[in-house]
């Protein structure tokens, strides 16, 4: 089976006054995990993010929408602080929501092995992620899922069957905000994912998303022996 593990989570916590997304750290973390903090927000603003984090992808959507997604690494450090502060920007709206996943086994070198990102737009109940291409049978696929409020609703996901949500759906600033939920699949294959469609309870606009991690170590798919003899070195008889 694939390397990575799944340990711990934290949801962000937008201060409009400050114009910063917070995430304490999962007491779980212990050093050379790896966090993930995935953080959408309005296009409008860019996130900067504190010393330590490297940033895996950002992928933007124009109007109507005006989103951004974020996808940020980071490795436990021995003495790892309490809490990680972004800036963001202040009094937005729609409000930034984010989460922060703890994974262990997930390479901190690598670069994004691949992403893809689409709109929502008209409004829809179906919110399909885009396929992308994984490199290794060991990569770990996130799927993000982010509805708009519509008429101060908090709209909710049914998530793709076979996929495990991570973490807590997060819900940001009632009618000024949005929810946002995360899921991650093994796919135990290289090549197209396919799309991916969360299924919302309201039609609303809003994007959805996939992004391919690289495990450490990347794994390669198990070999499968010839059921024929002398394939497992035992010798033939000849008739």
């Amino acid at each position: 089976m694939p390397p990575v593990g799944f340990f711990g989570s934290s949801t962000g916590v937008y201060s409009s006054a400050g114009g910063t997304e917070i995430f304490l750290v999962p007491q779980s973390s212990r050093e050379n995990d790896v966090l993930l903090a995935i953080v959408v927000q309005p296009s409008a603003s860019p996130i900067t993010a504190p010393a330590g984090w490297t940033l895996l992808a950002s992928d933007a959507l124009g109007a109507p929408i005006s989103q951004t997604c974020y996808l940020f690494r980071r490795l436990v450090a021995a003495a790892e602080p309490a809490q990680h502060v972004f800036a963001v920007g202040m009094a937005l709206a729609p409000q930034p929501v984010g989460l922060l996943l703890q994974y262990r086994s997930v390479d901190n070198t690598a670069a994004i092995v691949a992403h893809g990102l689409t709109a929502i737009t008209p409004t829809s109940v179906n919110f399909a992620a885009p396929s992308i291409v994984l490199a290794h049978y060991s990569d770990l696929v996130l799927l993000v899922y982010f509805a708009l409020s519509a008429g101060g609703l908090t709209p909710t996901f049914t998530l793709p069957a076979g996929t495990t949500q991570r973490g807590p759906t997060v819900y940001g600033g009632g009618g000024a905000g949005g929810t946002l939920a995360i899921a991650e699949y093994l796919k135990e294959a290289i090549g197209a994912t396919g799309a991916l469609q969360a299924v919302c309870t309201a039609t609303n606009t809003g994007l959805a998303a996939q992004y391919g991690v690289q495990a450490s170590p990347t794994l390669l798919a198990p070999s499968i022996v010839p059921d024929v003899a002398g394939a497992i070195g035992l010798p033939s008889i000849g008739v």
